[in-house]
């Protein structure tokens, strides 16, 4: 449940600011890619800021989407509380 919602925020946040920096009109985003209207156009750094927005929510997905590594099996070696410390962590084997 905490991945998901970290994973809302985080795509949420990437959406909101990536929002705000197309919408922004500065001389300096560049020359106009694409005008579909009068007065509004995509500039060369939107273009930049939506393909950052797109990797950003894709790593967003990965993460949450891509696979734990399994958990040991029960009583195998290592795993048991007998070997773990009072932190509940196993400690480090001395080659």
């Amino acid at each position: 449940m905490l991945r998901w919602v970290s994973a809302s925020v985080l795509a949420g946040l990437l959406t909101a600011a990536a929002v705000l920096l197309v919408t922004s009109d500065f001389p300096q985003a560049g020359r106009v890619v694409w005008r579909p209207d009068y007065g509004h156009g995509i500039r060369t750094g939107d273009v930049l800021v939506l393909c950052g927005w797109a990797v950003g929510v894709g790593a967003t997905l990965a993460l949450l989407l891509g696979r734990r590594p399994a958990r040991p099996p029960a009583g195998a070696a290592g795993t048991s509380d007998q070997d773990r410390d009072h932190h509940g962590r196993v400690p480090a084997v001395a080659d």
